[in-house]
This record gives C-alpha cells, structure tokens and sequence, in this order.
C-alpha cells in the first residue's frame, strides 16, 4: 500500500477550514470507480449514515 507523505497531505486539507455548528466538506479525488471527501466536524456535530444519489 502506497503512502502519502505529510507535506502531500496537508496540502489536501488547504482550504478545509472548520466552522461553528458546522460540517465543512472538501471533495479531493472523483473517478468513475467512487470520490474521496475529507469532512471537517465542529463540537457536537456528526454524520448520519446515509445514501448518495448514483
């Protein structure tokens, strides 16, 4: 399995800034085959399991 470096990932958080009484998405890779989004979560706040739209 391939490893990211710090300095790689880091660089993917740039801009994903939390925010109060707030979930902050950031979408950094979409293919065909799925995305990856990295989620930024203020106190108290949470995901619910759930489905996305195809």
């Amino acid at each position: 399995m391939k490893t990211q470096s710090k300095d790689k990932s880091s660089s993917s958080m740039d801009g994903l800034k939390y925010q109060k009484d707030a979930i902050v998405s950031k979408e950094i890779l979409n293919k065909k085959s799925g995305t990856i989004t990295l989620f930024a979560f203020d106190k108290n706040q949470s995901l619910s399991e759930h489905t996305a739209a195809v």
